[in-house]
């Protein structure tokens, strides 16, 4: 959250995990709850066929087509208005409805930093789900990146990739 402190880490949508300073300050009720011991096992095997899109006023169709033109694109996590607004457009969404057809990923969430994507509640927000753009809920950009990555990495089918994206792996998202 700020590049100039030791307290560069903020949780918009959770209470802190733990405090720092000259000792660590768990907060143990905020930490989740093992379901069991696991190893730990090291994923080597990311795609960083991704991008991300962040949706700004004014954008135009040069800009939506050469991202989602990158060759062997993946995955797209599109950077949103708030709760879940879009450019209104039908260019826009013709284009990222085409990009879905071609078998690529895309995720929304929101550009704020604290809250969560509710697709639906705008009409310009009703149209991803239409065309396949899922809802990315209060995960945050960084964290559904890395998820993204691992998951396509996978080599699993596509409907698999949208179902593990939709639901928490390790406490990202709630």
């Amino acid at each position: 959250m700020r590049s100039s402190t030791f307290a560069a880490f903020d949780f918009q949508n959770y209470p802190p995990r733990a405090e720092s300073g000259i000792d660590i300050s768990y907060n143990e009720a905020a930490l989740p709850i093992p379901n069991g011991l696991v190893s730990l096992r090291l994923h080597k095997d990311f795609d960083d066929n991704v991008a991300v899109l962040k949706i700004f006023p004014g954008i135009n169709k040069e800009v939506i087509t050469s991202i989602l033109g990158i060759k062997n694109l993946n995955g797209l996590i599109l950077e949103i208005f708030g709760s879940g607004n879009i450019p209104s457009e039908s260019w826009f969404i013709e284009c990222l409805k085409k990009a879905v057809e071609k078998q690529i990923i895309i995720l929304n969430v929101s550009q704020c930093s604290g809250g969560e994507i509710i697709q639906g509640r705008y009409e310009t927000g009703k149209k991803l789900s239409e065309v396949g753009i899922m809802s990315g809920g209060n995960i945050t950009t960084e964290s559904v990146m890395a998820k993204l990555m691992l998951l396509l990495g996978t080599k699993k089918s596509h409907e698999i990739v949208k179902s593990s994206l939709a639901s928490p792996m390790n406490g990202e998202m709630g």
